[in-house]
């Protein structure tokens, strides 16, 4: 059968895949395409909306670590690092060079600094190039390039490149690139039961949590790569799991780029709780962050602590000359982070990980939880390697290392392309044809007419919320110009999918409480 965006859930009823993904995140979507690419029958379910929670609410890096360097966690910087290199190759429309200013105000902190950026550099192996090679700079090369930085005291500083991106688009370019292969993913649809046969998997039953629509499926593989949620889905399998997951909460503001008039991005070494903190240009602003708080409760949309504000403010500018106040920042925005803990482990915090780790229950469900965006497509295939020890799927090979992702264009190409799109790759020439490219949604925002009908059309968007936070990024970017716009998308949305006007005005009042979480108060 031939999975397009017109194939109904009705359609799939009783047919058996290769292997069933629960989670449309990074992980799970990064599997997706490396198992259709092998060429295995693969499903992928997706509870909320594609990146919903972690994967569209990250630093907005593609990088080896600094942190972990730090840590002398050797083995997933250089993962990383090797990784950054292919989506480099793969994806050069949605990944964009950047370089880094680590200030230094103690002259004792060179060498540290220096050479372990220098080493951080070098464990690109044969990726490494010249161009990117970490600089001794002076303070005068300080200040040209970071005007913004403190000069009080500062003695260098030392540059260093890693790469920025989109999270949330580089998400959907998952998604198409698994659907154009012949996968299928459906959003908005619920694991509601596993079946079973002599204690084993045998598939599932799946809920559209829109029209409520069920059916079951058969597949003796299915992955559970639900990351913040991944204990709820072990516990449907097992309800006497023990919890894997100890999530851990990360804001990050978005903030006027005229407080950081250069282009380079800015790493903080040290902060008041002996952590990073970054700020990197994203589109038209900056993003700073993040914070790290052990939180309890696992939500959809979590709430950002007003300390993580404060927090984030006064770290960035105990090393910044243009101050930053709360009036500066654009929006905020928060996510969980599905750190790994020993389920076995007393008091299960005392070792917590930030490396993936793979997990098999007796029946066979296999859980990828942890790990960084960075490092997706080797996730993916330490994932199906298990699967075939497990002999739940035949062994293929992964092919994705040379796999262009959908949009790819040759960088020179990439640059031809304005701004607000870049990541939309080769698709732009699509988008800037279709009716009401030219009809700005909003007069402070980068959104057109066009690109809702596209995210309805080719990206399976379904809410205002879709749209607007992750098919673009408008919310985060501007809340408050967003949530003007909300009623007019809305009602381009009701048209294009034949909705009523109740779905309308449940859209608006549904998207305001959203974008409430978004919002700074001064």
């Amino acid at each position: 059968m031939n999975y397009n965006k017109e194939t109904k859930l009705k359609d799939l009823e009783n047919q058996e895949f290769d292997l069933i993904i629960i989670g449309g995140g990074a992980t799970g979507l990064g599997i997706a395409v490396d198992a259709i690419t092998r060429g295995y029958k693969t499903m992928l379910v997706e509870k909320f909306d594609y990146a919903k929670g972690t994967s569209s609410r990250s630093s907005k890096l593609i990088h080896g670590g600094v942190r972990y360097l730090a840590q002398w966690n050797i083995s997933l910087v250089k993962e990383a690092l090797h990784e950054k290199a292919i989506l480099e190759k793969n994806a050069p429309h949605l990944i964009n060079e950047c370089a880094f200013i680590t200030p230094i105000y103690n002259i004792l902190k060179i060498p540290y600094y220096y050479f372990g950026l220098s080493y951080y550099h070098n464990l690109m192996g044969k990726e490494k190039t010249a161009k990117y090679k970490t600089k001794l700079l002076s303070k005068a090369s300080t200040i040209e390039k970071a005007s913004n930085i403190k000069t009080e005291g500062l003695k260098c500083s030392v540059l260093y490149y890693d790469d920025s991106f989109d999270d949330a688009r580089m998400a959907i370019t998952l998604l198409r690139t698994f659907t154009e292969k012949g996968g299928i993913a459906f959003n908005y649809t619920e694991l509601k039961k596993f079946s079973k046969e002599n204690g084993k998997l045998s598939g599932v039953i799946i809920q559209n949590t829109l029209s409520k629509e069920e059916i079951s499926l058969k597949s003796k593989c299915i992955i559970n790569a639900t990351g913040i949620f991944s204990d709820e889905i072990r516990r449907l399998d097992d309800e006497k799991a023990l919890n894997i997951i100890k999530p851990s909460q990360g804001s990050h503001l978005i903030i006027k780029k005229d407080k950081f008039p250069k282009n380079h991005a800015i790493l903080i070494p040290k902060t008041s709780d002996n952590r990073i903190l970054f700020a990197i240009p994203w589109y038209d602003s900056v993003v700073c962050g993040s914070t790290d708080i052990s939180i309890k409760d696992i939500e959809a949309e979590p709430e950002r602590f007003d300390e993580e504000i404060d927090f984030i403010i006064n770290n960035l500018n105990n090393y910044l000359n243009i101050k930053i106040e709360k009036s500066d920042i654009k929006s905020v925005y928060t996510g969980i982070r599905p750190l790994i803990i020993d389920p076995k482990a007393k008091g299960n915090t005392s070792k917590i990980s930030r490396n993936e780790k793979i997990f098999i229950s007796d029946s066979n469900l296999i859980t990828i939880a942890g790990g960084k965006y960075t490092t997706y497509r080797k996730m993916a295939e330490k994932t199906l390697l298990k699967a075939i020890e497990k002999n739940l799927i035949p062994s293929y090979t992964s092919t994705t290392k040379n796999l262009k992702l959908h949009g790819y264009l040759e960088k020179e190409e990439v640059i031809k392309i304005p701004e607000p799109f870049k990541a939309y790759g080769s698709d732009f020439e699509i988008l800037k044809n279709m009716e009401g490219f030219d009809k700005k949604i909003h007069e402070d925002l980068d959104l057109n007419e066009a690109q809702i009908a596209f995210s309805i059309e080719f990206e399976q968007a379904k809410t205002i919320d879709d749209v607007l936070a992750r098919r673009t990024r408008s919310l985060p970017l501007n809340p408050q110009a967003t949530i003007e716009a909300a009623p007019r998308v809305a009602e381009i949305m009701m048209k294009k999918l034949n909705k009523s006007e109740e779905w309308k005005n449940e859209q608006i009042k549904t998207f305001l409480e959203i974008s409430k979480k978004y919002l700074i108060t001064n």
